[in-house]
């Protein structure tokens, strides 16, 4: 027990370092947000399973102390990898608080391009998602039986399936760009749209994660809010948030269309409530995955292969169908095969991946490292160019480091390319009709001009 404890002081005491550092950055810095998702996942199951014996459908129940220890260990690496990253931007100047600049009048050009692109995403994100629902049908959308029956069916639809997302990214740029007031007021309508959506109708709360994160940091960004601001009753109001989350999937599986049963069926559990809540926690999840490739694989055989292969995997089934398998997938259909046939899944870990590939505790380390060395170059980018196409989707990217300890490399790109590749190619769409538009007035200007005055130009 004093071992787990210490551990876990010495990943908080990483993390709140590099939140040091990190004090007059926005609080939803990229890599606030990798260091607290970090310390919370990396201590919720060690202090949890001290607390209460859990109940989980995972495989393993009860690891053994030297298992614990190790993989706690291995967090702990990754929290020092991000904490040593925060120190070296700091040497850089990277963390001091920037003078604020008055922001100039977006020139036309520039909004036309944002209406062009946030409107584009969000009719191409619908169709995409509207063939999706026709294609599986709403019936395993919304049952509430069987909620892996909708990603069984689901199999080889990725890119119809991320139309949702794209649509939230479109939506996201719209609120970041130069629009009018009421071009935001509708893009904010169509966000609270698939807001309910996915909450009321299909219980899937990645959508509202992505929502609030990205409105948040606009939010943040704007008013120059800083994390040394932050208070007490803030904390205390995002923890209530997150205890809300994580409510609803207890919830969820309890409820069948009545209300006040599903209300009676949880309180009628008692304390076997806390004990589902560690062993189910999205939290818990990660570190579980953790242990358990530690029990079946050996350390550093993928050799950083999972790294690049993860664009490989972007290839829908329905066009490449024996496309080699992500490593959330290979471990579920080993360790979870009847899980797997029915179409469940169960959140990976990038310390697990790391593990796999380079080591223990060398591995966790240097991947962190190069993580926040990433985070910072996309803030560098959104600070020095605010409208530049990685300023427009940075609000998309908290989502991801919040999902980062749930998910592997390939998965994270499988996110963010299908928004990176529309939002790029609207961009030369926009500039290409901005400059087609142009170049009859220009025509029109100097024919206009004496002849004299032409003359003089040249």
């Amino acid at each position: 027990m004093a071992d787990r404890l210490a551990l876990v002081a010495l990943l908080w005491t990483a993390a709140l370092g590099g939140l040091w550092l990190l004090r007059r950055q926005s609080p939803l810095h990229l890599a606030s947000l990798a260091l607290l998702s970090t310390a919370l996942v990396g201590s919720f199951y060690p202090i949890g399973t001290l607390i209460v014996q859990h109940t989980t459908w995972r495989n393993l129940l009860r690891p053994s102390e030297p298992l614990m220890l190790a993989t706690q260990a291995d967090f702990l690496a990754w929290g020092l990898g991000l904490l040593a990253a925060c120190g070296c931007a700091a040497l850089l100047g990277e963390t001091r608080r920037h003078p604020p600049a008055d922001p100039a009048p977006a020139p036309p050009r520039v909004r036309q391009r944002d209406l062009v692109i946030a409107g584009g995403l969000v009719l191409a994100g619908a169709a995409l998602y509207g063939v999706y629902v026709m294609k599986v049908g709403l019936g395993p959308l919304l049952d509430r039986d069987n909620y892996g029956e909708k990603y069984r069916v689901s199999s080889g639809l990725g890119p119809l399936v991320a139309g949702i997302k794209v649509a939230i990214a479109g939506c996201l740029w719209a609120e970041a760009g130069a629009l009018s007031r009421r071009a935001r007021w509708a893009f904010r309508f169509a966000a609270l749209g698939i807001a309910l959506w996915t909450i009321a109708f299909i219980s899937v709360r990645n959508n509202l994660v992505v929502l609030l994160a990205g409105y948040g940091a606009i939010l943040c960004a704007r008013r120059r809010i800083e994390l040394r601001r932050i208070r007490p009753w803030m904390v205390a109001g995002l923890l209530a948030a997150y205890f809300v989350l994580e409510a609803f999937a207890q919830f969820r599986g309890a409820y069948r269309g009545d209300l006040e049963g599903a209300i009676g069926h949880i309180a009628s559990r008692g304390a076997g409530v806390l004990a589902s809540a560690v062993g189910g926690s999205e939290l818990s999840h990660p570190f579980v995955t953790a242990l358990e490739v530690r029990q079946g694989y050996g350390a550093g055989d993928l050799q950083g292969s999972s790294y690049v292969g993860a664009l490989t995997n972007l290839v829908p089934l329905a066009i490449h169908p024996d496309r080699p398998p992500v490593l959330s997938e290979v471990f579920v259909r080993r360790f979870y095969p009847d899980f797997a046939s029915r179409g469940g899944g169960t959140a990976f870990s990038q310390v697990a991946e790391a593990w796999l590939n380079f080591g223990p505790l060398v591995g966790p380390f240097a991947v962190a490292l190069a993580l926040g060395a990433l985070l910072f170059a996309v803030e560098r980018a959104r600070r020095r160019a605010p409208a530049s196409l990685v300023a427009r989707l940075s609000p998309f990217l908290p989502f991801l480091v919040i999902i980062l300890h749930r998910s592997e490399a390939a998965t994270l790109v499988k996110h963010l390319v299908p928004i990176v590749a529309p939002a790029a190619l609207l961009w030369i769409a926009a500039d290409l009709v901005w400059l087609a538009s142009r170049r009859p007035s220009r025509a029109i200007d100097r024919a206009r001009q004496p002849a004299g005055a032409r003359g003089a130009g040249a």
